[in-house]
């Protein structure tokens, strides 16, 4: 049996080519025999060599290179499927650095950034779910104030590797992401999550239960009790709501609201406050004739007043012998000559006074003139060339001849009010019994107005307003 002369392969004697590893077999012997059959078969007999040396060149020629030991099949194949492990490994691992790459996620920012592409971009940071937020409000923000600073941020934590929690922080120092390592595969990879820091937002508001409403969400405030919000940086809708004794007040427009930790926004309704001056502290505020139930003494300033307000205020006061007295009525307007709004009583006391006493003599005696249907008891009351003295004479003249009567039972006047300095306007009620000509009777209740101009202390009418009328036919 010969042996493969390149692996050691065990053969036979007729194979030239080695069936292992197929390297070609050079055989001593058969050098040897084709030397011989060369020469004349005398020569060979003649030339005998001596019997020791063709066993030595026999034993030259058989003798080859001593056999490799054979690799079993088994160890072939260990061998290749190793080799199999370490490329699958290094392949997987170059994959699974390449989908953990935190650069990569950047340059996703980067790109959606660029394109404006809001929901991508914010798909690769947490938020808060009971934060205000406008995906693209906010990408609008970071673009325009923050990113060029916040990526290269972003980048310099890559590229350190730093497995710390840190902030990227906004232009002005305020945390914009809270950067957070993650690992992944026992460490062996490591991401980032970028955490969206939101701004407390403190609303203040100089009027009490204020409703405040950004986007769909709403809270209430006063001057105590700001309003509060967590949002994240943008744009939003604002609208708020609030109401005092001089009127309605809203604001509607849109807020930005920037990255800071805190920020605090008041609420500057359009309105105006006033000083005012009184010598009656004790006298009690009216707003369009409704009482306020606050006294003037108990007021530092009126207001705030809704701008373009058309409100009127006056003041009542009490004297001592019960006697109500009301102020002049002013508007906010009325604060342009002496800067405050004057609430004035001394110069109306004996004013108001004498305007009353002249309606109420006024009443006595025009039920006289309605009865006599004499024009002339009532004169002296009446501004000549007047509206009241054209109704009145034709009035009285219409009764003339026909059988009627008025009964006065009740005359009060409920209210005096100071328009100017001459003119003022007086308040009364009126109850009286009417009988026409035939005997038929109507109880009346009547709300009237009269405009009573005073001139060098004369006080006159001149206009009557019927406000109201109610009768009842027996």
């Amino acid at each position: 049996m010969n042996f493969c002369t390149e692996c050691g392969h065990p053969l036979g004697d007729q194979h030239q080519f080695c069936t292992n590893c197929g390297a070609k077999q050079e055989s001593a012997d058969s050098s040897t025999s084709g030397q011989a059959s060369d020469q004349p078969l005398h020569d060979q007999t003649e030339h005998r060599p001596p019997p020791q040396q063709p066993s030595r060149s026999a034993s030259k020629s058989t003798i080859n290179k001593p056999p490799n030991k054979p690799m079993k099949k088994r160890t072939k194949i260990l061998l290749i499927s190793a080799a199999a492990v370490v490329v699958v490994l290094f392949g997987t691992h170059m994959g699974l650095q390449a989908y953990f790459d935190p650069m990569d996620d950047l340059q996703a920012m980067d790109q959606a950034a660029a394109e404006d592409d809001a929901a991508t971009f914010t798909s690769y940071i947490d938020f808060t779910d009971d934060r205000l937020l406008d995906k693209q409000a906010y990408l609008a923000y970071i673009q325009t104030n923050e990113w060029d600073s916040a990526k290269k941020q972003y980048r310099q934590l890559i590229e350190e590797g730093n497995d710390l929690t840190r902030d990227i922080t906004d232009r002005n120092g305020s945390t914009l992401f809270t950067v957070q390592p993650d690992d992944h595969l026992l460490g062996l990879y490591t991401t980032y999550s970028l955490k969206a820091q939101p701004t407390e937002l403190t609303m203040t508001t100089p009027l009490e239960d204020t409703e405040m409403t950004i986007d769909e969400e709403t809270t209430t405030g006063s001057p105590d009790d700001p309003g509060r919000f967590k949002a994240y940086p943008g744009t939003y809708d604002l609208n708020a709501k609030a109401s005092n004794a001089y009127g309605d007040f809203a604001i509607d427009h849109s807020l930005e609201i920037e990255s800071q930790q805190a920020y605090e926004l008041n609420l500057d309704f359009t309105g105006d406050t006033y000083d005012f001056r009184t010598n009656h502290k004790d006298a009690i505020l009216f707003i369009n004739g409704e009482e306020t139930g606050q006294k003037l003494g108990e007021l530092d300033e009126l207001g705030p007043i809704p701008d373009d307000s058309d409100i009127k205020m006056h003041a009542e006061w009490t004297t001592p012998d019960g006697d109500v007295i009301k102020s002049n009525t002013v508007t906010p307007d009325d604060n342009k000559m002496f800067g405050v709004i004057p609430f004035s009583f001394a110069e109306n006391e004996d004013t108001n006074k004498h305007a009353r006493n002249t309606i109420l003599d006024f009443r006595s005696d025009y039920e006289k003139a309605l009865n006599s249907k004499d024009y002339s008891q009532i004169a002296s009351y009446i501004q000549s060339g007047s509206e009241a003295e054209s109704e009145l004479k034709e009035y009285i003249g219409d009764l003339e001849d026909k059988g009627y009567n008025y009964n006065f039972t009740a005359n009060s006047v409920q209210d005096v009010e100071t328009i100017d300095e001459e003119t003022l306007e007086v308040t009364s009620r009126e109850q009286f019994i009417f009988t026409n000509h035939r005997g038929k009777t109507t109880d009346y209740d009547r709300i009237k107005t009269y405009t009573v101009t005073t001139t060098n202390d004369a006080y006159e009418i001149s206009s009557i307003d019927y406000d109201e009328t109610n009768r009842d036919e027996n």
